[in-house]
């Protein structure tokens, strides 16, 4: 396994992290192609790990990373940072070794409120936490400080009321982007591609939603996960990766896809849900 193989460089931030004064971690946890190995590749990826702390908003967040700069560390390009957003407040660094480089945040809980989760759907990766760390993550240590939170309200899927809010922002948001994309693609300007693969990201959440499913991460891994994940047919991730024929017709085919199960939750699924 990718984490035994590694061991020694994780426990090694284990300790660094154990040397920080005043600060208490919960939980350690491996996620990403490291604790999915079919995506890992060696010399190329690295270790996603991810540390919860119930009391992170207690801390002084500039004190730990001032004793992270004081250690003997090579961060390369990513030194600790403070970063805040729609996401939550957390710390986020590099640490590069000879065999491996581990990727690290160090943050609370990542469940948010049920009315942030009801009106900032088209900005949070809320799904794809849920299935890459609570779900599809390895714990190195201690429990992740929501996680019964997350068992009694949101596994194996949240309830349909909230899915139906959720989707009808993505559904609302998709159409309207959509119909940009096609004046883009009618008249070949290259803004189609920014458009193009910002609409795929929020089209893969809206897909997964709809199915009651939690995915990894929409942007990298794509088909692997709909192989695992929704099982879908051959042709259905062909389309979702653009694998066939030049850009602009493996957009339109992509567009025309998405508009379509956008039609049919709007006429259909919509009224199937709320029963």
């Amino acid at each position: 396994m990718i984490i035994e193989k590694y061991s020694n460089e994780i426990n090694d931030v284990k300790e660094k992290l154990s040397k920080i004064n005043d600060f208490k971690f919960d939980s350690i946890n491996i996620y990403g192609s490291a604790a999915n190995e079919d995506m890992f590749v060696e010399n190329v990826s690295d270790i996603d790990m991810i540390i919860m702390c119930k009391d992170f908003s207690n801390f002084n967040k500039q004190d730990i990373i001032r004793q992270l700069n004081e250690m003997k560390i090579d961060f390369k390009e990513k030194r600790p940072i403070v970063l805040k957003d729609s996401l939550c407040e957390r710390i986020e660094f590099y640490i590069v070794y000879d065999r491996i480089n581990i990727d690290i945040t160090i943050c609370p809980g990542l469940i948010p409120s049920r009315k942030s989760l009801e009106r900032d759907a088209w900005y949070d990766g809320f799904e794809a936490l849920m299935g890459g760390v609570y779900i599809g993550s390895k714990s190195i240590y201690g429990k992740i400080p929501d996680y019964d939170l997350f068992m009694s309200n949101y596994y194996p899927f949240y309830d349909d009321d909230l899915k139906i809010k959720r989707l009808d922002i993505l559904a609302k948001r998709l159409s309207s982007y959509n119909e940009r994309i096609r004046g883009y693609l009618k008249n070949s300007s290259p803004e189609m591609i920014d458009h193009v693969f910002k609409v795929k990201k929020f089209f893969i959440k809206f897909l997964y939603i709809s199915n009651n499913k939690y995915f990894w991460t929409p942007e990298k891994h794509t088909y692997y996960q709909l192989t695992k994940i929704l099982n879908l047919p051959e042709e259905e991730k062909r389309i979702i990766c653009f694998m066939d024929g030049n850009f602009k017709s493996a957009a339109t085919r992509f567009i025309d896809y998405s508009e379509s199960h956008i039609d049919n939750y709007n006429k259909v699924l919509r009224k199937q849900i709320r029963g």
